[in-house]
C-alpha cells in the first residue's frame, strides 16, 4: 500500500515524534478537523511502499494498514527514552 507520510510539526511532548500516515494522493485536509486539528501543523516527509507482515522500525504495518483501510489515516507515535548517568 502506498502511503503519504505527514510529520507533526511539534508534538506536545518533546522527546515524541508524531507521524500522520495517509494512502497516497490522499490530503490530510479532506479528514475530519477533530483528527487533524489536534496534530498542528504538518509536513509532509515522504511517500512509502507498506506491505502486511514487513519488519520496520517503530511502525506495526499491520495495524497501519488497517487503520488506512478503515479510517482513512494511520498516527504513529515514536517515544525516546533516554538516561543520564554521571561518569
Amino acid at each position: 500500500m502506498l502511503v503519504d507520510i505527514y510529520k507533526v510539526k511539534r508534538a506536545s511532548n518533546p522527546n515524541e515524534l508524531v507521524y500522520l500516515f495517509v494512502q497516497a494522493g490522499r490530503k490530510p485536509s479532506e479528514l475530519p478537523s477533530e483528527i487533524t486539528d489536534p496534530l498542528g501543523e504538518l509536513i509532509f516527509e515522504k511517500c512509502l511502499d507498506i506491505q502486511s507482515g514487513q519488519k520496520r522500525i517503530a511502525l506495526d504495518t499491520d495495524q497501519a494498514i488497517q487503520d488506512l483501510e478503515l479510517d482513512g489515516y494511520y498516527i504513529a507515535r515514536v517515544t525516546f527514552e533516554h538516561e543520564v548517568t554521571p561518569v
